[in-house]
Order: structure tokens, then C-alpha cells, then sequence
């Protein structure tokens, strides 16, 4: 079932909500996060979710988040009263405390809406050193 138009996340450092319900996203990830070393330790780390043209209600949104070097963490929310409007736009945000990945790999973050078997969206990130990185960018740079 297709419960909306498009979906889309963003992983950032930090969501603050400001007057007149803004949303103030604060150090966007993009593809790679980049730790000197590893294991390493985010304090926060958020993970942003829009589901724009609604197409039908649910109750529940389920988030599975795989880092690399640990088992998936696994937070359900259910979603309440008139949040959830036809056509319009939803944005739900889940804030991981101490992020802790223990080696290079890919991180996770997937949704899955009521009791869907597979996941409705999946925010891929790569975990790495920036010795990883910086070697990575010589190679490119080499070709």
C-alpha cells in the first residue's frame, strides 16, 4: 500500500522546533559519516522523516536502526489523534542518544508504517574513518 506521495529523511546532529512550528535542522549528514577513529560516539544523532501527500492514515510508525558493529535498535511510535491528515504533510523525528558505531560499514535507518512487513522507506549512511575517507578521495582523484 502506498501511504504517501513521496518519503524522504534526513540524518542531522540535532532538530529544534521554533516559533510558528518551523523545524531548525542543525549539522546535516549526507552520505558518509566521517569519525577519526573507530569504535566512536555520537552524543545525539537524529533521524528526520516526511511523508508528503499523505494517501492514508496509519498508527503506527516503527523504526529499525542498524549500525555497523551492533545489534538493530528498534523503536515503535504510535501516532495519535488528528495528526495524520489526507494530502498533506507529516514529519516525525527520532533522536538516537550515544550513536555508537564500532567499525566501517553501513548504518540504517529504516520505517515501517502499521504492521507492513517491508519497510516503506531506508536512509543508507556510511560509516568510516577519516583515514577511510581521505584515501577513498586520493583513488578518485588518481583515476
Amino acid at each position: 500500500m502506498k501511504y504517501a506521495d513521496n518519503i524522504y529523511s534526513i540524518l542531522c546532529d540535532d532538530v529544534r522546533t521554533e516559533m510558528g512550528g518551523k523545524l531548525s535542522l542543525m549539522g546535516l549528514y549526507q552520505k558518509d559519516i566521517i569519525f577519526n577513529k573507530l569504535p566512536a560516539q555520537l552524543p545525539l544523532i537524529n533521524f528526520v522523516i516526511f511523508l508528503d501527500g499523505i494517501k492514508s492514515k496509519f498508527s503506527k510508525l516503527s523504526f529499525k536502526i542498524s549500525i555497523p558493529g551492533d545489534k538493530p535498535l528498534n523503536i515503535d511510535r504510535n501516532i495519535e489523534g488528528p495528526e495524520i491528515k489526507i494530502n498533506s504533510t507529516f514529519v516525525i523525528f527520532i533522536g538516537v542518544t550515544q550513536f555508537t558505531p564500532k567499525k566501517s560499514g553501513i548504518a540504517k535507518f529504516e520505517v515501517k508504517i502499521d504492521d507492513s512487513k517491508k519497510p516503506i522507506h531506508t536512509l543508507k549512511v556510511n560509516i568510516k574513518t577519516r583515514e577511510q575517507y581521505e584515501k577513498e578521495k586520493d583513488q578518485e582523484k588518481n583515476k
